[in-house]
Formats: structure tokens, sequence, C-alpha cells
């Protein structure tokens, strides 16, 4: 296995003047040299296209494409028909990597040829503070076994890990048609198409958490719950058709009780009933499914459980006074 190979770092950008030029300049500062960073300006209207070009003039390593606004999946595509790396590594535009973050993840990679290398990150707030996220549950495992973590909320559905280039050729649904939760379609895909997964338990980038970012509550509507429940039921039937659904059982279980935990907290019922008869259902399974569930969800579910009515009576009381 080649010691030194090239990595892709695909960068997505849209209306990020902001916060690009620190991106940028913490990948140009990696301890890796082997790199090349390819730009792809998904339409912006901002200044984000003459930083991208003021990087390029001087930086041969850079690859910038500009193309109309098309939405994060196919940025990425465009950005994966460009990259000529061994590895792929997308980074969003606002998030940064730590110095060493291509060196140790090309290092784990070769030490275990493992397809995916999944590092700790931080999530940093917009006032500084940090919080660590997890490691992986095993240093090495099956890409399945790391998809079964993700499904119980052990594991992440971010696709700015490394990982061989050749596993997105395993991509047959792209969710182009979706900015939000078409990461854990792909993910879902990847994982299932590598044969081997090693995690790294430093963290390696840093996430930034701001406000009107896709995966923040205040972004949240009707467009978007639809998008919600086209990745989560893609999910589902993924998993059903590549014959995993015993194997993935309790997993999907967890998985769905905090989907319908996380629709309560947006205050989006529609089909809330039916998510809430699956659980009472899974739970004569899986007892302690509740467990980890703020502890107004969890009254909600026993309350439903033992009559719906009052289950239901006491999701609109919640609800009307904001405490979901």
């Amino acid at each position: 296995m080649n010691n030194n190979p090239l990595v892709s770092v695909i960068i997505p950008v849209y209306n990020a003047e902001k916060y690009l030029a620190c991106t940028v300049e913490s990948v140009l500062a990696q301890t890796y040299r082997n790199i090349e960073i390819l730009l792809i300006n998904d339409g912006s209207t901002d200044n984000s296209e003459k930083i991208i070009r003021d990087f390029a003039s001087h930086d041969t390593r850079i690859i910038s494409k500009t193309t109309m606004n098309q939405g994060p999946s196919k940025a990425r595509l465009t950005g994966i028909s460009l990259a000529k790396g061994e590895y792929v590594h997308f980074l969003d535009s606002d998030d940064l990597m730590v110095p060493d973050a291509i060196e140790r993840s090309v290092a784990r990679a070769v030490e275990t040829d493992a397809d995916i290398v999944i590092p700790k990150f931080w999530f940093q707030w917009l006032n500084g503070t940090r919080t660590e996220s997890f490691g992986t549950s095993s240093p090495v495992m099956e890409g399945k076994a790391y998809l079964r973590d993700a499904l119980m909320g052990k594991g992440y559905w971010c696709v700015w890990v490394l990982t061989r280039r050749s596993l997105y050729s395993a991509i047959t649904d792209k969710a182009t048609d979706i900015s939000f939760g078409e990461d854990a379609i792909w993910k879902t895909q990847l994982l299932l198409s590598a044969n081997k997964v090693a995690g790294i338990d430093v963290p390696l980038v840093i996430y930034n958490e701001r406000p009107l970012s896709l995966s923040h509550s205040t972004s949240h509507n009707a467009a978007r719950f639809a998008e919600f429940k086209r990745y989560v039921g893609w999910i589902y039937k993924y998993i059903n058709d590549e014959g995993l659904q015993e194997y993935m059982d309790e997993a999907l279980a967890v998985f769905h009780v905090n989907n319908v935990c996380q629709q309560m907290s947006w205050r989006c019922f529609e089909g809330i009933e039916d998510g809430l008869d699956k659980i009472c259902s899974d739970l004569s399974r899986y007892p302690d499914l509740l467990k980890s569930l703020r502890r107004r969800h969890r009254k909600i579910i026993r309350a439903y459980r033992r009559f719906k009515t009052l289950g239901m009576l006491r999701l609109k009381w919640y609800a009307l006074r904001g405490k979901l």
C-alpha cells in the first residue's frame, strides 16, 4: 500500500465569505503535504468567488470550480469528479482541520488498511466553548457495525472523514433532491461498501455550530420535515433491501424512537401516532429503549402506552407550553 497517497480535500462553498478563508488556511497548514484542495463554488452570491480565486492564484494545489447553485450533494459530486486522490476528505466551508488531521488519518488508514477513518471531532459553539465528540466503539470495525452504531446514536452521519475514493462508486442514490439528511444517505451506502472502518481517539476536525446551519433546530420547517421523512424512510428501505433487518433490528428501534422524539421537538406531528404505536411494539422486545430519552419524551411515550388519548393530550399540553 502507498504510504504517501494523494488526498483530495473537497470543500463545497455557498455564501461562506465570513468563514472560508480560515477554513482553507486550516487545510493549507496541514503537516501532510501530498494533498489537493478542491473548492466547489456552488453559485455563491457573496464574496466567496473572489476569496477562492485569491487562494488558487497562490497555491497550485488548489483547484476551483464554479457552478450554479445545486445544493450540497451535487457540489460534492462535482468535487469527486475532479478529484485524483486515493482518498477523499470532505470539509464544510465554515469548519476547520487541526494541523495534523490528514497526517494522522492517512497513517491510520495505512496501518489498518481501512476504507474509512473516523476521528473524534470538536463541536465548537459561537461563544468559543467546545464539546468533544465520542469516538468509535471499537478501534477497527466492519462498516455495517459502524452503521449500527450510527443508528443507535453512537456514531455520526458526517462525511467529512477520510474515505477511499473508490467507495464513492457505490453510491447509487446521490440524494441530490435534498439538502438535509443527504449525508446520512451517502454515509449509509459508504459504510455498507466498506470492509473496514478505523477510529482515531483524538479530535481532528472542528465543527462550528451556527444558528443557521442545516442541523440547527431553528432551521426546521415544513420543507425540512419533508426532507427528514425522505432520508429516514430511505434508510429503513435500504437496510431492508440489503437483507440486514435482523442484524439492525435493535438499532432501528433506537433510530425510530429518536426520530419520533425529534418530531416532537420540532412540533411536526404528521404520522406521530403511527410512530408512537411502533415504539410501543418495540418496547416489548427492548424494554430499555427509553433510557436515553429526555424526561418529557419518556412521560409522553409511557402515557401513550397506557392510554393513547392520554399520551396525545400530554404531547399537546407540552407543545402548547413550548416544553418539547
